[in-house]
């Protein structure tokens, strides 16, 4: 059977772009003031976006109440938003150019993001996205960093104040572009003060365990299209060593019908019927990959972070009885010529359980949380009911033999750490997570076994001469 184990990238293809943002957070230190971008000059407009926040907790809650964690962690809230860099915000001439600043509020949001229908950014043109209070900034974004489609989303920002930055060189007056089409109201905190997020005390930061510190190099924050909601993923090679960018995640987070913005587990037909749509892979091909969002210190303060995401990708394989997808980035994240620290990750399809180890991810969008086990896990003997709905009853069903049913010992299960990858005692990727008995260790989780989704094509079909072709690694 194969294995496949960690590699430091030294030589890579040149079939992926190089993009990557990085954001950086910090409660201690002020982040703009400190990367030399125009903060001295204040934007002479401010649009202010108003949404109940009371109502979308309450959509959210009876959502949650009504099929439990079945569909990807919900934290926020999409809004139209028509503004451009030509009809809205400020223009500013400066030194070498000029400087256009548009700041958005909502009030009582925790978070904002941007989804731009069009960005455009001339050559030496630089976008920077940034709050009020100076202590999360994302960028520089240049042309690099923009997918060939011309859509682009921003990092998730802390605050209820967010303020856009482009820098136009002189030469290139008048040939960038920034078109708004929404903005996601945060409703609930990913960025407490001190415990960061919004999991549960129980949970440990993944720096707690220092023996997992390569791992967690590897696993990314997916966040989907609508910035809306968010589940967990990891980044594997193929057996070719191609360095393709995989993305292994959860078959549910894709699988929750074709309009993501008003989900309906009850009446949808669409949603968890185990068969994908073309729109709900359009959907999964829009997703956007946070890595390294994790604090350096165990469960302690709030030290500045460095973080990076990356747009979009393409579907490559998914089936249902194992709740595994795999999507491949666009963008590679080890491939750039800033270092990120990422890692591919080790794999086996050893149909062995494995002895103890560990599920990583980010419950309830927090930072990267650590799950471990001691005891070996069990193949799953019995079918595994799904809820999707509990009035009228909806419900779907992992057959038996495969998933791997794990006791957790220390850590907690959560919506959002859904898709993140299960570790086998020798740091090898054995599944990803499908879900569990939510609450603090001890209590029981699934994940979907690598083993039994070996060879599956886009369909779900076995197909080794495809696969091999593709994406999920072969040998």
């Amino acid at each position: 059977m194969k294995s496949f184990k960690i590699f430091t990238v030294l030589i890579f293809l040149s079939n992926y772009t190089h993009g990557q943002i990085r954001s950086i957070y910090s409660d201690v230190d002020k982040v703009v003031s400190q990367n030399g971008i125009f903060h001295s000059l204040e934007p002479e407009q401010s649009i202010f976006i108003e949404i109940n926040k009371g109502d979308a907790i309450k959509e959210a809650e009876e959502e949650e109440n009504l099929i439990g964690n079945r569909l990807p962690y919900k934290f926020g809230k999409s809004v139209d938003f028509h503004h451009d860099s030509e009809n809205s915000g400020t223009w500013i001439d400066t030194v070498g150019g000029r400087v256009w600043k548009l700041k958005i509020s909502s009030k009582g949001a925790f978070s904002l993001s941007v989804i731009f229908s069009k960005l455009k950014l001339a050559n030496g043109a630089q976008l920077y996205i940034y709050n009020s209070e100076g202590s999360m900034l994302s960028g520089p974004i240049t042309s690099t960093e923009i997918p060939m489609t011309g859509g682009f989303k921003s990092d998730i920002i802390k605050g209820d104040e967010l303020i856009l930055e482009l820098f136009e060189p002189k030469e290139f007056h008048g040939t960038s572009m920034v078109q708004i089409s929404k903005v996601v109201y945060g409703f609930r905190n990913i960025f407490q003060p001190n415990a960061f997020g919004d999991s549960f005390e129980c949970n440990d930061d993944v720096s707690c365990e220092s023996d997992w510190d390569i791992q967690s190099n590897g696993v990314a924050m997916v966040i989907l299209a609508n910035m809306e909601r968010l589940c967990s993923g990891s980044l594997l090679n193929n057996a070719c060593d191609g360095f393709n960018p995989n993305i292994l995640t959860a078959f549910h987070c894709i699988d929750i019908g074709n309009d993501i913005n008003n989900i309906d587990p009850c009446n949808d037909n669409e949603l968890g019927n185990g068969i994908l749509s073309a729109q709900e892979i359009a959907n999964a091909e829009d997703w956007i990959f946070r890595f390294q969002y994790k604090r350096p210190i165990c469960n302690s303060g709030s030290e500045p972070m460095n973080f990076f995401t990356f747009q979009q990708a393409t579907f490559r394989a998914g089936w249902f009885d194992t709740d595994f997808a795999l999507v491949e980035m666009t963008q590679n994240p080890v491939q750039n010529s800033q270092p990120t620290g990422i890692h591919y990750l080790g794999w086996s399809r050893i149909n062995n359980p494995p002895t103890s180890g560990a599920i990583i991810g980010h419950p309830r969008g927090d930072v990267m949380k650590i799950v471990t086990f001691d005891d070996p896990a069990q193949n799953n003997n019995e079918q595994i009911a799904w809820t999707l709905c509990q009035f009228p009853l909806r419900q779907n069903f992992s057959p038996i033999n495969t998933h791997w049913t794990t006791m957790i010992d220390n850590g907690a299960l959560q919506g959002g750490i859904s898709g993140g990858p299960l570790f086998d005692q020798n740091r090898n990727i054995v599944g990803q997570i499908h879900g569990g008995i939510v609450g603090c260790a001890p209590t029981t989780g699934h994940s979907g076994r690598f083993d039994v989704s070996w060879g599956r094509d886009a369909n779900g079909n076995f197909s080794q001469v495809e696969m091999l072709q593709i994406a999920l690694p072969h040998g």
